[in-house]
């Protein structure tokens, strides 16, 4: 996942583990790796944003491909079976 860190002060606050939730409005669900407690920083509402050299990104049409079923069939939707 990438990489975020706080706006203020870019300091790495961990990385997106999932993403879930309202495709224009997404949830994410942050892993802390550091060895002690968080920045006193990141509280709820703290601004935080990617390092970009460090993100990943995925493109859309493998995510679609990746969120249907193996014996996913379009045609069964249109019910043209």
């Amino acid at each position: 996942g990438s990489v975020l860190v706080l706006d203020d002060t870019r300091v790495a606050v961990g990385r997106v583990e999932e993403v879930f939730g309202p495709v224009l409005q997404p949830f994410y669900v942050l892993r802390w790796a550091g060895a002690g407690a968080p920045p006193s920083e990141l509280v709820t509402g703290a601004r935080i944003s990617t390092a970009p050299r460090l993100s990943a990104r995925v493109a859309a049409d493998l995510l679609a491909r990746q969120e249907q079923p193996n014996d996913y069939d379009p045609a069964e939707e249109d019910g043209e079976m």
